[in-house]
């Protein structure tokens, strides 16, 4: 009977509080500037910004208004592919975006700059990214169908990141890897 009565209390308690605070959502769509209403994905950097995956580019969006990251044809520095799937951070602010054909391109959002993968060589054309880590370390590393790569900082310049790619002929049995995790003694 105690039990019953404590449930009762504890859904009283919680329906009077979330009723007592008022959530305020607002709708964002292509009419207030979003690329694409088709959202993927979405990320908060440590500045506060919002990042937006969609199908028609990557949005940064301060509160008030956007700015957008699309594929400019015949710019091998813009996005390869605007149809975006997957954002992520890592530790020294740049913003990563994984398109649906699978290109991974690094954008600096402090000067704009976007780095793709596949056009600057750092990826094999046939490959396809499926999945993505930051580990503790703030190392980032990309499962694609060619093999594993893991993309590291130098301590001297935060902006420009050394490569090492695992491949079925150096370090893989074969080339096939599904899925890629940090354990807790921070191996991966």
């Amino acid at each position: 009977m105690n039990m019953r009565i404590f449930v009762a209390l504890l859904c009283v308690f919680l329906f009077t509080n979330l009723q007592a605070g008022e959530i305020m959502f607002e709708h964002i769509s292509s009419n207030q500037g979003l690329s694409n209403n088709l959202v993927r994905d979405i990320i908060q950097d440590e500045k506060g910004y919002l990042w937006m995956a969609t199908s028609g580019g990557l949005n940064r969006f301060d509160g008030h208004s956007f700015q957008t990251y699309k594929t400019i044809f015949g710019d091998q520095q813009s996005l390869s592919d605007s149809r975006l799937s997957i954002i992520f951070e890592d530790r020294n602010g740049f913003i990563w975006a994984r398109s649906i054909l699978g290109n991974l391109h690094r954008i600096d959002p402090v000067y704009g700059n976007v780095i793709n993968f596949k056009e600057e060589g750092l990826m094999p054309q046939s490959a396809r990214a499926v999945k993505n880590l930051v580990a503790s370390n703030g190392d980032v590393w990309l499962v694609h169908s060619e093999g594993l790569q893991r993309m590291y900082y130098s301590n001297s310049d935060k902006s420009k990141f050394n490569l090492q790619t695992f491949e079925h002929a150096n370090w893989l049995q074969n080339s096939k890897v599904n899925d890629i995790f940090e354990d807790s003694n921070r191996n991966i």
